[in-house]
């Protein structure tokens, strides 16, 4: 249903929104893109219509690109593919998207997005407003096209997934009043802590009594595998029951050297990319979370809690804001072997405690991070950057 607009075309307070989700990802598989899909069903669900843009993948990736995008169709709406590079490319299929669906808020996700529909409304393909999510805490770099995007006023609202991220926004000369923290959101009817991990379990054969790490990441450098791996060494010398479960996207294949020096190639289990995270989870005992740069706040942590599981993760970026040390989990140094190796032992010998503060994590996650509530607030933001 199309929003009632005044004289001038603005929608009205009490009415339906159009939005147009524009993401520089290609595939549906990383943190970012998830979090857009959770959107934009939600707002198709709730009376909005929301339509999104994935950039055109690498022929590479295409087939890969292609199934999620018909998997992303039949769960959160109407969605194709934008070429954005050069951004000439696109400009005259988003303009005539934008005036043929009366689009009322372009909502980009990632830089590169960012971009491109900036230049598009610099240069006229629509009048919409802009909001910006941003999720990491890489600086902007002063007088590059982010740079001057942000600070323009056709950005009229920008979404930190954290106050970290805000706050190297605001480091980074951007007005703060111009940033709201609204932090990732989990479906906790999904994520649920009655979900069984057993069929997992049985799938992969673990012996009766294992104790399974997890990690459940892209296997992106960043992610830091190979923190993660060195490590379970360590840890699979002090407990002969402990077993490593992955999953993520990426090439497993590189780590199998690694593992192999390490002498843990049969205590690690990957599962490669899952639609079924939430079985996953379930299966483990505790969740470790470990990159070491880059991130706003691992999207990981927030489900991990929500099925009240125990979480170890390294204190990057926003990850203190949910995983505070002693109370709701482990924060451990970023890149420390020793640390998180440390932390991995102590969470086997003391676990009564990590359900704990799992418990904590889980009340933190229903009031913060509820995927109705930050919608919710996301809806609100919209409205403010229409001045409605």
């Amino acid at each position: 249903m199309q929003a009632t607009r005044d004289i001038n075309g603005t929608p009205s307070p009490a009415f339906p929104l159009r939005i147009l989700n524009l993401a520089s990802h290609s595939t549906c598989r990383r943190g970012g893109a998830i979090q857009m899909s959770l959107l934009a069903a939600w707002l198709n669900r709730n009376g909005h219509t929301a339509y999104c843009m994935f950039n055109s993948p690498p022929e590479v990736e295409r087939n890969k690109a292609e199934e999620d995008l018909r998997h992303f169709c039949e769960n959160a709406g109407e969605a194709c593919f934008i070429p954005m590079h050069p951004f000439w490319a696109g400009y005259r299929a988003l303009r005539d998207f934008i005036r043929e669906k009366k689009i009322d808020i372009v909502h980009a996700h990632r830089e590169e997005a960012l971009i491109f529909a900036f230049f598009c409304r610099l240069f006229g393909a629509f009048r919409a407003p802009l909001v910006f999510q941003r999720g990491t805490e890489y600086r902007i770099r002063k007088f590059s096209p982010s740079y001057f995007a942000l600070k323009s006023g056709f950005v009229k609202k920008i979404i930190a997934v954290s106050q970290a991220v805000k706050n190297s926004l605001v480091k980074c000369g951007i007005n703060p009043a111009k940033v709201e923290v609204i932090y990732g959101g989990v479906d906790l009817k999904r994520f649920s802590p009655d979900v069984s991990g057993s069929p997992i379990l049985k799938f992969l054969g673990f012996p009766p009594g294992a104790f399974v790490f997890g990690n459940i990441a892209s296997l992106a450098p960043k992610k830091g595998y190979d923190i993660f791996f060195k490590a379970a060494a360590q840890v699979s010398a002090k407990i002969p029951g402990a077993y490593f479960l992955v999953a993520g996207d990426g090439p497993f294949q590189k780590f199998i050297p690694l593992l192999g020096e390490l002498g843990i190639r049969e205590k690690v289990k990957f599962l490669g990319f899952r639609r079924d995270i939430e079985n996953v989870i379930a299966a483990l005992h505790v969740l470790v979370c470990s990159p070491t740069k880059g991130e706003g706040l691992t999207g990981a942590i927030r489900e991990g809690l929500a099925m009240k599981k125990p979480v170890i993760a390294t204190d990057v970026a926003g990850n203190g804001e949910f995983i505070i040390h002693d109370r709701t989990g482990l924060l451990v140094e970023p890149g420390s072997v020793d640390a998180l190796a440390g932390a991995m032992i102590q969470s086997y010998n003391d676990y009564e405690r990590m359900i704990h503060m799992a418990e904590s994590g889980y009340r933190m996650v229903c009031r913060e991070a509820d995927n109705d509530i930050r919608c919710r607030r996301v809806v609100n933001l919209y409205r403010e950057a229409l001045g409605i």
